[in-house]
């Protein structure tokens, strides 16, 4: 594997745990949030289906930016996204402009995963393994931590 392959997997590596990250976050809180926001179980269960719905929803389109202005600026775009909604949903005071900054995440992590996928589709199957294994282990750290 040529030093770029590697390096390109490497980068999509960090994209995708921090894609897993946000997939599982909440869930692995979701009853310190409840409590937090007075708000049901089933009220924060649909804090992680709206990011998985705008997750699903923004792939097709990333996938099209992507083709139009590059796979590195939309990654550094998503993850800059997902960053920002991350640092919001800390301090957001309502459970449902939670749900609106979760949703935005989701179009973080579409996009991000789009992204990473592009980015390490060069190197095949080991590639594509790596990045699945870092979304992987992005969720366990996020349930871990």
């Amino acid at each position: 594997m040529r030093a770029s392959e590697r390096a390109n997997i490497a980068a999509a590596c960090v994209a995708s745990v921090a894609c897993g990250w946000n997939l599982t976050s909440v869930g692995a809180v979701a009853g310190p949030l409840a409590d937090h926001y007075d708000a049901s179980l089933a009220t924060i269960g649909l804090l992680g289906s709206g990011l998985w719905l705008t997750h699903a929803l923004v792939q097709a389109p990333a996938g099209e930016v992507l083709d139009r202005v590059g796979v590195r600026r939309v990654a550094v775009c998503a993850m800059t996204l997902l960053l920002v909604t991350n640092l919001a949903g800390l301090v957001v005071g309502s459970v449902a402009l939670l749900a609106v900054v979760r949703a935005l995440t989701g179009v973080g992590c579409g996009a991000t995963m789009v992204a990473a996928s592009l980015r390490a589709r060069p190197a095949g199957a080991a590639g594509q393994g790596a990045i699945g294994g870092a979304v992987s282990a992005g969720a366990a750290l996020a349930v871990a931590t």
